[in-house]
């Protein structure tokens, strides 16, 4: 009696201490370095709701024989959407992405105040955006991009590219958390790449233009992702690329379709 009266008190409390941890990292500061933003909300609610549930589990005077049927229907509801999914027609781990699948958003929040969409350089405009947009829009779908373009990113480079006078330019983007995070990139020529230090932050202004010969992804990548690519067909021609410092968000949570991008 008393081992079964301790065993509910523990249960209670590592489900509100579970909770609180959940509440307390959905406000701090480091949250987006693991999670997407757009989770917080959902982060927090559901820390509360853990709280409050092991704060009342700590009360409770459950039957043996009902414990036993809920482990049981808990581990059967466990089985049954692993199953799914590593099984189910849109499987978390099918190899390809189903193909009505697309990562771009529909709905899509104004740009904060004084953001100006496009960026005008010797009497040229030039579209701001991400570089994980400009990918999705040139690798990923049949809609039309931009050919003046704006980003930013991290540079990366190689004695093979040097030699060919260009640089990769880079840019992390979170899905749901820093498991899932890819760094797509795009080459982009350069007057000289020893004016740009592996590591360091660009803004490029230039042309998206087909590339000569297909880049073979593995030819260059960005120190410390797992996954990072350049695209295989097209390339940035640079008319204006000048260090900057790193912006206070590195990362992109978002990837649009249309203008205003998310840049």
């Amino acid at each position: 009696m008393i081992m079964d009266r301790l065993h509910t008190i523990l249960e209670g409390l590592t489900t509100a201490l579970l909770g609180a941890f959940m509440y307390a990292f959905s406000i701090s500061d480091s949250y987006w370095m693991l999670l997407s933003p757009k989770f917080q909300p959902l982060t927090a609610t559901a820390g509360f709701l853990l709280f409050v549930t092991g704060a009342a589990m700590t009360t409770r005077k459950p039957p043996r024989n009902v414990r036993r049927w809920g482990a049981l229907c808990a581990m059967l509801a466990f089985l049954a959407l692993a199953c799914w999914a590593v099984l189910g027609p849109e499987s978390a781990f099918a190899p390809d992405p189903p193909k009505k699948h697309t990562p771009m958003s529909l709905e899509l929040p104004e740009p904060g105040e004084g953001f100006e969409p496009r960026l005008t350089l010797n009497d040229k405009e030039y579209v701001r955006i991400s570089t994980p947009e400009l990918f999705a829009l040139i690798e990923g779908t049949n809609k039309e991009y931009p050919r003046e373009i704006a980003m930013r990113g991290m540079v990366a480079r190689s004695p093979d590219l040097d030699k060919r006078g260009m640089i990769a330019v880079f840019r992390v983007n979170v899905f749901c958390c820093l498991a899932d995070a890819v760094a797509p990139g795009f080459l982009v020529s350069v007057d000289d790449p020893d004016k740009y230090p592996q590591g360091s932050w660009v803004r490029v202004a230039g042309e998206v233009v087909e590339s000569a010969e297909s880049h073979a992804n593995g030819e260059i990548s960005l120190p410390g992702m797992l996954m990072s690519f350049v695209s295989l067909n097209h390339e940035i021609r640079g008319h204006d690329v000048r260090i900057i410092d790193p912006p206070d968000m590195p990362f992109t949570f978002e990837v649009r379709d249309k203008e205003p991008f998310a840049y």
